[in-house]
């Protein structure tokens, strides 16, 4: 079994076994999002959605997958 948390909180990878986490940056975030409600809230066209770049801290809670049996069908 593997566990992988989101947004990457310090405190993840401290515990035991340490934590496999989506980084998100929030900074950027916070940023556009504000942006959003200036530009809203003076009657400007606003962007809805936008893609943002992510990255996974690969840590102790996560291991390979294990390799699944080929399945044979009978005739």
């Amino acid at each position: 079994m593997s566990v992988v948390g989101f947004d990457d909180l310090d405190w993840s990878r401290h515990l035991r076994p340490s934590l496999t986490t989506i980084h998100v940056p929030t900074g950027e975030i916070w940023q556009r999002a504000g942006e959003y409600l200036v530009r809203s809230r003076a009657g400007e066209q606003a962007i809805m959605h936008r893609e943002i770049d992510f990255s996974m801290a690969v840590r102790e809670s996560t291991a390979p997958a294990s390799k699944i049996p080929e399945v044979r069908q009978s005739r």
